[in-house]
């Protein structure tokens, strides 16, 4: 019962932070505070913090952010993205299956990417996923419920901080969340090789 009244607290928690967070988006009152953010340290740190949720699930979770991976955003809101991304992931896939948090620089852009071997989704349900006016929302494998504000929460924070997030997704293999955001500053000058 513990347990349960546990996941039931954070699952409400996390949904009233969500809203409260896409209300302020919405109002122009959540603005970005961008720095430079070493990313192997916060998706360690994330992905560390995630390891109870994918053990009891029977789901190998595993961080493969190397030490250069680095992206100029806000720190808070990409530890959201980062945590709402993986907490699905682990949500929707089954027992022993795999989530996979990776990231890759691809010119000045980082590109995060959440990878698992779940469920997957339609092409038509994707097209529903980033969007308020359509509400989406299903149980994981465990019947996990979810609001359906989370990847909307995402797509808002990842824009403020000018990047753009996607999905690759085919029923019954899994699914694949790309974050990509901006290595530096447009105000930071280019590293000169002598």
């Amino acid at each position: 019962m513990c347990g349960l009244v546990h996941d039931g607290a954070r699952e409400g928690a996390e949904l009233l932070e969500a809203v409260l967070a896409w209300a302020r988006a919405q109002t122009g009152r959540l603005q970005a505070r961008p720095s430079c953010v070493q990313l192997s340290e916060l998706c360690n740190g994330i992905t560390d913090v995630q390891e109870g949720a994918a053990r009891s699930k029977g789901v190998r979770l595993r961080s493969a952010v190397g030490p250069d991976a680095m992206a100029f955003a806000d720190e808070n809101m990409l530890a959201t993205i980062v945590r709402n991304l993986l907490s699905n992931a682990i949500k929707f896939t089954p027992r022993g299956g795999e989530v996979v948090l990776g990231a890759e620089a691809q010119g000045e852009w980082e590109v995060l990417a959440v990878s698992d071997t779940g469920v997957g989704m339609r092409s038509e349900d994707v097209k529903k996923l980033f969007r308020v006016d359509t509400h989406f929302s299903c149980a994981g494998t465990d019947q996990e419920r979810g609001s359906g504000m989370g990847l909307i929460l995402c797509k808002e924070l990842v824009e403020l901080n000018g990047g753009l997030i996607s999905v690759e997704s085919e029923a019954g293999r899994g699914s694949t969340f790309r974050v990509r955001l901006p290595r530096r500053s447009a105000k930071m000058p280019l590293e000169v090789n002598a």
